[in-house]
């Protein structure tokens, strides 16, 4: 019967023997194969009897053996219904197994992606990090560099240190805690339990800043104004107590009302700032310790370290905890504890002045009753590090980017910076270097400072210069 029946018919009957009988030749269950991948059996109305092409090549006086005695294990004329119905189990039955091989294959993915986020992420409590993040190089990334991550952002929660505190923690429990410092002394170099920065808030003009050590802050205070001191205006800053635990509610209650800002730094060029900073409250006398800046960059904490032993402490002007604070990472001042933004927005100290005129801009268009802040007053700049060079910047050809471009004043700020020129660290006085280029600090003998600062600040680079998160 195989040979007689043409196209689509011959395929359909081929199916009929081979599921009886299992008799048919080659060719036939080539068809019955073609059949089962293309022919659509759900057509075909089972209630009809069988066609002829199918019955008229049987025999009924043959005792229903097909016509020919090919078949020797004929066992009765099975129907189309039955031929159809044991082909759509044969299709169903494939589905279910490809459907399943298909899970498991997705269950192993995701096994294997597990497996590998424990290794890289929880292996020994330590993150592993790239010499160079993402292949950047000094050339690529370097000391005038900002960051991409600025502007409007879309606040997700209070500060992480915040939070803590109004979930019972004290303050003394996350702010380089005791155990904490004596684990480091003893070698044990993990980060500290809590991303701790602080807080300054005006409930009149429904601010709130986050002051980040070295990004500027003591220069943008000065056009606010510290509602500590005589010269306060209406919209001074209060600096957050921690252990006031009426304030820190006020300030959680608020957080989503209030418009919450702060500014971010270069990292390369914050570590230079923090080591020209905080190694002046080392003194320079015989029996203390002189930590040089190939020293520092290893560990930015090493100066609070300085502070925090015994046989050293007395060789420091300010707390272990000071040093500690200052050489942070700037992530502890803009995420919540998830590690989301707590922030609406961010400026950037290298475009400091259009950065500020651009938040009191926008300050200035919100709807939500607060008074409008001046426009002709601009920040005095303070606390900075004035360098050596004949030009008095603290950088070769820039002079305005590590404090926002505003001009000292001269006696306070100004002589305050003069104190400070040539306390630059040990290298410099040793002229291992060149200051009037801070390139120079993550060159030469000092190449190994770029990927040393570029892992202790890793979530700095990874929040805020990689990729642009809101």
């Amino acid at each position: 019967m195989c040979g007689t029946v043409p196209g689509g018919l011959l395929a359909l009957s081929c199916l009929v023997e081979t599921w009886a009988a299992g008799c048919c030749l080659p060719r036939c269950r080539l068809q019955a194969h073609r059949l089962h991948t293309s022919f659509n059996l759900s057509a075909i109305n089972t209630r009809e009897p069988a066609p002829f092409w199918v019955a008229g090549s049987f025999s009924k006086q043959q005792g229903g053996q097909p016509e020919g005695g090919r078949c020797s294990n004929w066992r009765g004329r099975p129907s189309v219904a039955a031929a159809a119905a044991a082909a759509g189990a044969m299709v169903e039955k494939r589905r279910r197994a490809a459907a399943a091989g298909a899970a498991r294959t997705f269950f192993l993915l995701i096994l294997l992606g597990a497996g590998t986020y424990v290794l890289t992420h929880h292996s020994g409590g330590a993150k592993p990090a790239p010499a160079t993040p993402r292949g950047r190089t000094l050339a690529e990334y370097h000391v005038e560099s900002p960051f991409r991550t600025h502007g409007r952002l879309k606040k997700r929660g209070p500060l992480g240190s915040l939070a803590m505190v109004g979930s019972g923690l004290t303050r003394a429990e996350l702010c380089f805690p005791p155990a904490w410092r004596e684990a480091r002394l003893a070698g044990d170099k993990q980060p500290p339990p809590a991303k701790w920065c602080a807080i300054m808030f005006n409930d009149k003009f429904k601010l709130i800043y986050v002051k980040c050590p070295k990004t500027a802050g003591t220069t943008l205070v000065t056009y606010f104004t510290d509602c500590s001191a005589p010269d306060a205006t209406d919209r001074c800053f209060r600096l957050l107590d921690y252990t006031n635990a009426t304030m820190v509610k006020h300030l959680l209650d608020s957080w989503d009302d209030y418009f919450a800002f702060s500014f971010s730094r270069n990292v390369l060029r914050r570590a230079i700032s923090q080591y020209q900073y905080l190694s002046t409250f080392v003194r320079d006398e015989p029996g203390c310790p002189r930590i040089s800046w190939d020293k520092y960059c290893v560990d930015p904490f090493i100066l609070g370290d300085v502070c925090q032993a015994e046989a050293t402490r007395v060789c420091c002007t300010q707390t272990a905890e000071h040093q500690y604070v200052h050489a942070s990472p700037q992530v502890n001042c803009f995420t919540t504890q998830q590690g989301r933004s707590a922030l609406d927005w961010l400026g950037r100290v290298e475009h400091f002045e259009d950065d500020f005129k651009a938040l009191i801009k926008l300050l200035n268009r919100r709807k939500n009753g607060a008074p409008k802040l001046p426009t002709d007053v601009l920040p005095t700049r303070a606390n900075y590090n004035a360098s050596p060079c004949k030009n008095g910047s603290s950088s070769s050809g820039n002079s305005s980017s590590s404090s926002g471009g505003a001009a000292p004043e001269g006696g306070g700020p100004g002589a305050d910076a003069a104190r400070r020129r040539l306390r630059w660290g040990w290298d410099v006085r040793k002229d291992t270097e060149n200051p009037c280029d801070k390139n120079d600090f993550f060159r030469g003998s000092h190449a190994h400072c770029y990927a040393a600062i570029m892992s202790f600040y890793g979530e700095d680079m990874e929040l805020l210069a990689r990729r642009r998160r809101r």
